[in-house]
């Protein structure tokens, strides 16, 4: 009894091998092109999730590039040629704007003023010179040229030569500052209201970055406003009241502090007050694209100087200035600036229409991409029917030309194609009947005997993967067989050494 329940405890050990090693093989064999599929999969790419579009909307833009979120708490970047929003993070949000406020002045002086005027410090500007103050420390009486005052303003943004721009621009600083207001409405800014020239802390004195961009677009316009915002350092002559030269270093990171330096830069505006915290404007050309960008409210000049890199980078990275109207018609506009990606046909048109008192009639063509306004070209009512019927016969043209392309190609087609029917009779009226039969009995056996080689090709293949895998299955029973067999003798040894110890015991 012992020996048959000990043959059957064996022979269920054997079989329990037998069966682990086949259900291994089928695993490891059935299974090693997806194992190795996986092995080989790249990694997912973990890309940046994008900024959330309730905080920067232009991401909300469908087909817009995507961009991060910055540290300002509210920000701007915008093209100068067209007005198109690039990058909007709480763009119409009143701010205080610290220095950044001098773009408003400098605008009005450049607008109104003399570069060439000598001004007279009163105590209206040196009101402000006091500590705390960013000024040069003016005296009253002190004679300056309007523009070594723009100087002072942009560079040094001295808060004391700022005020005395504005009261010689506006007669008083009161009507200055009535100037400056009004100014911000005839350029579309919705958010602004000054009361002061320089920017120095007032529970009433805001604006916005979109305002600010808009400003800033005005001033590009002006070579000397160009001139000066690019200047890394200026130096001052003595004056009617100082026998020494007084030097001054421009603050903008972007153009004097190497970690931070832009290639493509024209230059920009720094300002800074505890309420408005770190405030940076900056303007760069590249590739015939210039860019404004506004930053506003950052935690220090470091941040708003980075939040300026990253936003010029994703503009210029980005997207392109496309030309899209003839000088010839347009008063205003011929541009749009779209995606990278994109092409002017993913745009859609409006057509605007209004009275000029001066033009006349007016016609603006207006461009979308996804419902975001790109670019506008701008008419007059007689020069838009113009460049219409100009449009439809430059259409005509390039359909005539399309078309001529196609018949020339069409008809070399046909001539390749009648000289070789021509060279194929040649050829068949100097062969016999016999030959052309022969040839034809031959292609008939070229087709049938290629159409075996195939046929025998695949089989052949067929073939060869069924041996391929009777071989494979050969060899694994073969390698389970050794090893299940290997197994039941070490299993019989045992039990003959067990009987042989029984033995020596009895």
């Amino acid at each position: 009894m012992k020996d048959k329940f000990y043959r059957k405890t064996v022979m269920a050990g054997i079989l329990r091998r037998f069966t682990v090693l086949l259900l291994v093989c089928a695993m490891v064999f059935g299974n090693a092109r997806p194992l190795l599929a996986a092995e080989a999969a790249p990694e997912a790419e973990t890309t940046p999730a994008p900024a959330d579009p309730g905080i920067v909307s232009t991401n909300g833009i469908a087909g817009w590039p995507q961009a991060r979120d910055i540290f300002s708490d509210s920000a701007v970047l915008m093209d100068a040629d067209t007005g198109t929003i690039l990058f909007d993070k709480s763009m119409d949000r009143q701010m205080y704007p610290a220095s950044v406020t001098k773009l408003m002045t400098v605008l009005l002086a450049l607008e109104n003023g003399n570069l060439e005027d000598q001004v007279t410090m009163t105590e209206t500007g040196t009101a402000y010179c006091v500590d705390g103050s960013s000024n040069l420390y003016t005296q009253v009486g002190e004679v300056f040229t309007l523009e070594q005052l723009l100087y002072g303003t942009m560079l040094k943004s001295a808060n004391d030569m700022a005020t005395q721009v504005g009261e010689y621009i506006g007669g008083t600083l009161d009507n200055f500052i009535q100037m400056m207001n009004d100014r911000a409405v005839s350029l579309g800014c919705t958010g602004s209201h000054f009361e002061n020239a320089c920017g120095m802390p007032n529970d009433a004195h805001m604006t916005t970055a979109h305002d600010l961009a808009l400003i800033a677009q005005q001033d590009l316009k002006y070579p000397k406003f160009r001139e000066i915002v690019n200047t890394a350092s200026y130096t001052l002559p003595p004056t009617n009241m100082t026998s020494t030269e007084r030097s001054m270093t421009n603050h903008n990171a972007l153009l004097v502090v190497p970690e931070f330096f832009y290639p493509g830069i024209i230059g920009g505006k720094t300002g800074y007050t505890d309420a408005a915290q770190s405030c940076l404007s900056n303007f760069a050309s590249r590739n015939g694209m210039t860019l404004i960008v506004i930053t506003l409210h950052a935690m220090d000049g470091s941040y708003a100087a980075q939040d300026n890199v990253d936003l010029l980078d994703y503009g210029y990275n980005n997207f392109k200035l496309v030309d899209i109207g003839v000088a010839d018609y347009i008063t205003s506009g011929g541009k749009v600036i779209i995606p990278s990606t994109a092409d002017v046909k993913d745009c859609t048109v409006e057509v605007e229409e209004y009275e000029d008192p001066t033009a006349g009639k007016m016609v603006n063509w207006v461009y979308y991409y996804s419902g975001h306004r790109v670019g506008n070209i701008l008419m007059t009512a007689e020069n838009a029917d113009a460049y219409e019927k100009y449009l439809l016969k430059e259409k005509e043209k390039t359909e005539k030309k399309d078309e001529s392309k196609a018949n020339k190609k069409n008809n070399n087609k046909n001539n390749n194609t009648k000289k070789t029917d021509e060279s194929s009779a040649d050829s068949g009226k100097s062969s016999s009947v016999k030959d052309g039969t022969e040839n034809a009995g031959t292609d008939e056996s070229n087709e049938i005997s290629s159409g075996k080689v195939t046929a025998e090709k695949n089989q052949d293949g067929n073939i060869r993967s069924i041996l391929k895998k009777i071989i494979i299955a050969l060899v694994i029973f073969i390698i389970v067989f050794v090893i299940a067999m290997s197994t039941a003798l070490n299993i019989i040894r045992n039990k003959k050494r067990r009987r042989k110890k029984r033995k020596r015991r009895k």
